[in-house]
């Protein structure tokens, strides 16, 4: 008989750079064209993603639209809105938290991500998992009840975990030498200026000098890339702002003229039905009334 050889493996240690250790909800909603929702905070993580329609989403008052196959991830206490686009939108939200990769997630946090097919497969098994196990489940309850096949939930957090780490394979490593800043970059922080400053009546000049770049070259920006002017993408902005406090219902629609910079609130009303086909009062009619579903009730 041939004598038997035995070898010892000494192996890897498995590295595990992103460990979720809790699912704090999982839920598809299809929003009406007028949903609106007036925003929250919390502890956990959020995804979200668009699989049909079109939303805008708002982190720290600063909005991004969400076309369908696109995502975006809230970071922890991050206050956070989200409303229709004037259409109806499929939209899928997960909740979590980490036991291990905080910093390194935040490398995907608080702007527009496009995931890939393989990216999207993923995404897609765990909504056909969500449709078996945690369609009829409410997340918002102390006693949480769900009809759990073998392994759901470390299923569930093992196929996230592998999104992520996909996405992250994808996103460049930071290094420490300044990278110059691309046209999207100047755009973010334009962005971010004119938000800072809805109460003023920004000048080119102004953003410009802020911003560090000549006027002709901001303009060629604002054209190639936003396809508007200026002048446009500011009341636009405006416009946008002044859609959330309508809803909220906190400040008359004088309040909200001279909060955004008008110079009379008959200025706003015209600026507002030539952005939107409705004057103040009737999109906010519209929105009360015409809204089909609520945040917390699931499809």
């Amino acid at each position: 008989m041939a004598e038997r050889k035995y070898v010892a493996f000494k192996g890897l240690e498995v590295e595990r750079d992103l460990v979720i250790k809790n699912i704090g909800s999982i839920l598809f909603y299809r929003y009406s064209p007028n949903f609106v929702f007036a925003g929250e905070c919390h502890i956990d993580w959020e995804f979200v993603y668009v699989d049909k329609g079109q939303v805008v989403i708002e982190s720290e008052d600063k909005p991004f639209t969400l076309m369908a196959g696109q995502a975006f991830l809230h970071k922890p206490m991050e206050f956070h809105k989200i409303r229709s686009d004037g259409v109806s939108s499929d939209v899928f939200i997960m909740a979590f938290l980490l036991d291990k990769g905080e910093d390194t997630l935040l490398r995907l946090a608080d702007k527009v991500q496009t995931p890939d097919e393989h990216e999207k497969a993923i995404l897609g098994e765990i909504m056909e998992e969500n449709k078996l196990v945690f369609r009829e489940t409410n997340f918002f309850v102390d006693n949480i009840r769900f009809s759990p096949r073998f392994g759901s939930m470390q299923y569930v957090a093992n196929l996230l975990e592998n999104f992520f780490l996909l996405s992250l394979r994808n996103e460049p490593e930071k290094t420490e030498e300044k990278e110059p800043k691309n046209s999207n970059a100047i755009l973010d922080e334009a962005t971010h200026y004119l938000n800072e400053h809805l109460n003023e009546n920004v000048t080119f000049a102004e953003l410009s000098n802020h911003l560090g770049y000549s006027s002709s070259y901001l303009a060629k920006l604002f054209r190639s890339v936003l396809h508007s002017s200026f002048k446009e993408y500011e009341i636009n902005l405006k416009i946008e702002k002044a859609k959330t406090l309508i809803v909220e219902k906190n400040l008359t629609f004088s309040e909200i003229a001279d909060q955004l910079g008008f110079s009379s609130v008959q200025h706003f009303s015209k600026m507002f039905k030539r952005k939107t086909g409705f004057n103040p009062t009737a999109y906010q009619k519209s929105v009360f009334m015409r809204n089909l579903y609520d945040p917390f009730t699931p499809v």
